[in-house]
């Protein structure tokens, strides 16, 4: 086999393994965002909760 042909080869592949990599960190990083977004919306209801029941 030619030189380039496995340098091609082994770029693509890498290029794959990079770019699936990426992805799946992407992913995970909005997961954990949405997670903070739906603590942050429930611990602004439990503040309210709370104040109402000190106030009254």
């Amino acid at each position: 086999m030619d030189t380039q042909i496995v340098l091609n080869v082994a770029f693509g592949l890498i290029s794959f393994l990079g770019g699936w990599l990426f992805k799946l960190i992407f992913n995970s990083i909005n997961k954990i965002e949405n997670g903070c977004d739906e603590n942050n919306a429930k611990s602004s209801t439990d503040y309210r909760v709370l104040n109402d029941k000190l106030t009254n």
